[in-house]
């Protein structure tokens, strides 16, 4: 009696067709996520300076001390520094490091 004998498994090109298929994704997701972690640094950067925007307006219409209203934000991973400088009657000048 002759029992035939059952391979189970993957051949080298299915192996390799899976890996390529998985390196071709790779390739075009990291792209959109280093994009996505750019605008969402942006983003923190300009939702943490909009405190200091309503700050100065205060500052301009009732001419309060800027310390009194406005605490600088602690630092996060994307932005280190809000600081703001008076520089004259005409113009505010708002800094970040980064």
């Amino acid at each position: 009696m002759k029992t035939k004998l059952s391979v189970q498994g993957f051949t080298l090109i299915e192996l390799a067709i899976v890996i390529a298929v998985i390196i071709a994704l790779a390739l075009i997701i990291r792209p959109v996520y280093i994009s996505n972690v750019k605008r969402d640094k942006v983003t923190e950067g300009l939702t943490l300076a909009e405190t200091a925007k309503i700050a100065v307006s205060h500052h301009a219409t009732d001419n309060r001390s800027l310390a009194s209203i406005w605490t600088p934000p602690p630092a996060t991973d994307a932005v280190q520094d809000i600081s703001i400088y008076i520089t004259d009657t005409t113009g505010i000048r708002l800094s970040s490091p980064r």
